[in-house]
């Protein structure tokens, strides 16, 4: 199990939105840690520890959006559905994709620059110029995400 200690040493605070960037291991996007003889994502153990425990069946959901982000100020839980209507209300809903997001902090052209420099330069470095995450920065340069122009 992760010590309180070590939780706080991986992880970096993006200054622009406080997140808490999760730079260990990831899987889907979503830090993970051992708890309890068992894998979790980050952000639940995060909970765990600064808010206390997850009722059974909740999810713990993110106010920013940011999967790595672990910062307890940015986590609620909620159950699916609260978790799908947060999803809508922000406009991130999968028919509201790209452009037509209005959360989109990119344009085509900085698609564009991210796959051209993406495959340079670490997405650590590249997520800093866009101000995006470094989840971002992969999801573009591996044509996951904007990938209809």
């Amino acid at each position: 199990m992760i010590t309180l200690e070590v939780f706080y040493t991986k992880f970096i605070t993006e200054p622009n939105c406080g997140c808490w960037l999760w730079e260990d291991f990831l899987l889907d996007g979503y830090g993970q840690v051992y708890y309890e003889d068992s894998r979790i994502a980050a952000h639940r153990y995060s909970f765990i520890l600064h808010k206390g425990p997850i009722p059974d069946g909740y999810l713990v959901c993110h106010t920013c959006d940011i999967r790595c982000c672990v910062n307890p100020d940015h986590l609620f839980v909620g159950t699916s559905q609260d978790n799908m209507n947060d999803m809508k209300r922000k406009g991130r809903s999968p028919n509201n994709k790209a452009t037509n997001n209005p959360n989109s902090k990119l344009t085509w052209y900085d698609i564009e620059k991210i796959r051209l420099i993406g495959k340079s330069q670490s997405y650590k470095e590249t997520s800093k110029l866009f101000n995006v995450t470094p989840e971002m920065i992969s999801g573009i340069v591996r044509n996951k995400y904007w990938i209809n122009k």
